[in-house]
């Protein structure tokens, strides 16, 4: 996604044009923290209206609440955490209750679907295990679960 200088390339300059432009949601998948800032960056500077950072805590993506917490201010970025990131015990229920607290716009996902990982009603109930330890309230649950995934997809 970067150059040699550290800066985007021209194909995700143009990439990110088109999503500005087109009802879609652009996603930075499995990038660094380095990569999606400058993809934060540049998406501010073109007025894309919807920017989910993918695995945003993850360790491969490397970005912390705090951190997240400085980007709040940015009306169209979310911020995804899934559940298998706490299955897998990457993070943890007092992780999610943190990152919740620290950026407005959160969208729990599960990424599962794999063989080996639980079907939804493992999921579900895994999950409100977590919403539980964490001590989300109802409407922080209904937040990260349906309003803010609603109003990323939302055109």
């Amino acid at each position: 996604m970067l150059d040699a200088g550290g800066k985007l390339r021209p194909e995700v300059r143009e990439v990110l044009r088109a999503a500005r432009d087109l009802p879609v949601v652009l996603a930075t998948g499995h990038c660094g923290r380095e990569e999606s800032l400058r993809v934060v960056e540049e998406s501010v500077r073109l007025g894309l209206p919807r920017l989910l950072l993918t695995h945003a805590t993850h360790p491969m993506s490397g970005w912390n609440p705090s951190q997240l917490a400085e980007l709040a201010d940015l009306p169209g970025l979310y911020v995804e955490l899934t559940a298998l990131t706490l299955l897998l015990g990457h993070r943890d229920a007092q992780h999610l209750r943190a990152l919740v607290a620290a950026h407005p716009r959160v969208v729990y996902s599960s990424d599962l679907g794999q063989p080996d990982q639980p079907d939804i009603h493992g999921w579900l109930r895994h999950s409100r295990a977590w919403f539980t330890e964490a001590a989300l309230s109802p409407t922080q649950i209904r937040d990260i679960t349906a309003t803010n995934p609603a109003r990323l997809l939302a055109p």
